[in-house]
């Protein structure tokens, strides 16, 4: 494998990096909290100006990759990078500056995913090279078409099957909200519930479908998105709105080439609106149900988040990651022994059907072993790609960061290739889909990534070889895998 003098550059850029954590190791643990987590702000601010400056010479664009790159600081650092300018909030249990881990468990543990973020850099610019159109064969558009066509057949029909299932529950979850508050949405659903939250994960494969080939039922399309991100705000959920944003954002620039500089200055206005909202349900959602007037705790929490500055709650609450880092590597080894793969062989085990007992139930993941050590509070803590390849090798995960770099180098490659060319939609889908789960690995684990790719994934693009008519079955026999 050639690389590119370019991506050497980079590379050895990158390495300096390694230098700011290793001193960040090996500086004294003297003083409070808060001081620790000014040290490791500014650490992280060096790294995350150098490797973002970095990536974004290396690609010249905002790409999928680059987004990533941005949320592994921001949710891993977030409190710690506010707290250089005094706006590290310190009110919530899920503030760092409570002093819940020693000083040497942050710096360490902050130390570990600094590296850890610069190695899956390192292992992305080991791959990454600019898409080369030229040199491919480029299918005639007439059967690029005709697939894009069965694409967006099957995405009605997996509409259709998933749309009730899916409204149902988020009008569940509003209504849960409403009457017992946010945490009890969060419980895992039993009997029916579990049937229909199984179908209404094809929900979202069928509105990626019909954002990318519905041409002709645009607004449609539109009003379909914005009912499902209006109740996913309702019932106080902010992840699922948050990733298909970014995942729209990808596909406007990739594949329909639509953004431009007047476009982005909108998106950036639109971004701190957003940013305003979703940190106003964040506030309300777990009261919501104590509150005898809703209107004035919805007013009051808006005021609020305008007085101490909305932004810096929203990126100090993304920061809460911080602490599920320190905590792995607080209790593992000592408590939690590491589960040498059993995570990654658990996602893969995953994708067969719930029947098995005992044996689909040994790996619980890291949320539910780890949160309860977390005494400050019984709410899930989440996790990371980080902290789960701790649990998994320790010091040795810097190898599977490494390989995870080199794979994100080669599904964002594929992203693009598929969707500047246009001549494999069914390819495009699936890189869609992939990295609409893996932008978020910074604040989740692998376990949901077999089932999830296999059944929302791969099923619909199996469905597209189903032929409609016997003219069709004659003129397109030929498939592109």
């Amino acid at each position: 494998m050639l690389i590119r003098r370019r991506n050497l550059y980079c590379i050895f850029v990158l390495f300096i990096e390694l230098a700011v954590a290793l001193i960040l190791y090996l500086l004294p643990d003297r003083g409070d909290t808060v001081d620790m987590m000014r040290k490791i702000g500014l650490a992280a601010w060096i790294c995350f100006i150098i490797s973002g400056v970095t990536i974004y010479q290396l690609e010249r664009k905002v790409s999928a990759f680059f987004c990533f790159l941005c949320f592994a600081y921001l949710f891993s650092f977030g409190q710690s990078l506010m707290s250089l300018f005094n706006l590290q909030l310190q009110n919530t249990v899920f503030s760092v500056s409570r002093g819940f881990f020693s000083n040497a468990i942050l710096k360490s543990s902050a130390a570990f995913v600094l590296i850890s973020i610069v190695v899956t850099c390192i292992g992305y610019c080991l791959i990454y090279e600019p898409i080369d159109i030229e040199s491919s064969n480029i299918m005639d558009t007439t059967e690029a078409d005709c697939r894009s066509e069965r694409l967006r057949t099957v995405a009605w029909i997996l509409f259709f099957i998933s749309v009730v299932p899916t409204f149902y529950l988020l009008v569940k979850d509003f209504k849960t909200v409403l009457s017992i508050g946010y945490g009890a949405t969060l419980e895992t659903t039993t009997g029916l519930d579990r049937l229909f939250t199984l179908i209404s994960g094809f929900f979202v494969s069928s509105i990626l479908l019909l954002y990318m080939f519905e041409k002709k039922k645009r607004l449609l399309v539109y009003i379909i998105i914005i009912s499902y991100l209006a109740m996913q705000l309702m019932g106080g959920s902010r992840i699922a709105i948050f990733r298909l944003a970014i995942v729209f954002l990808l596909i406007e620039q990739f594949y329909f080439h639509s953004l431009n500089k007047r476009k982005w200055i909108l998106i950036v206005i639109l971004s701190v609106a957003a940013a305003l909202v979703l940190s106003l349900v964040s506030s309300v959602r777990n009261y919501l149900y104590l509150a005898s007037d809703i209107h004035q705790l919805i007013t009051t929490s808006f005021q609020n988040l305008l007085k101490n500055n909305f932004i810096a709650a929203s990126i100090n609450e993304m920061g809460n990651t911080q602490l599920i880092n320190a905590l792995v590597m607080d209790k593992c080894p000592s408590v939690e022994p590491f589960q040498l793969g059993f995570s990654y062989i658990k996602m893969l085990w995953a994708i067969v059907p719930n029947f098995i007992g005992s044996a689909y139930t040994g790996y619980i993941g890291i949320d539910i072993t780890f949160s309860p050590y977390y005494t400050l509070t019984n709410a899930g803590m989440g996790a990371s790609y980080i902290s789960e390849g701790y649990w998994n090798f320790g010091y040795l995960s810097f190898i599977a960061f490494l390989i995870f770099g080199m794979l994100l180098a080669w599904v964002v490659k594929k992203f693009e290739y598929y969707a500047k060319t246009k001549q494999s939609p069914r390819k495009l889908f699936l890189s869609v889909y992939i990295i609409y789960f893996i932008l978020f690995l910074v604040r989740s684990e692998s376990l949901e990534f077999g089932r999830n790719f296999v059944y929302y994934g791969i099923i619909p693009v199996l469905l597209s070889f189903c032929e409609v008519n016997s003219s069709m079955r004659n003129r397109y026999r030929e498939t592109d895998y």
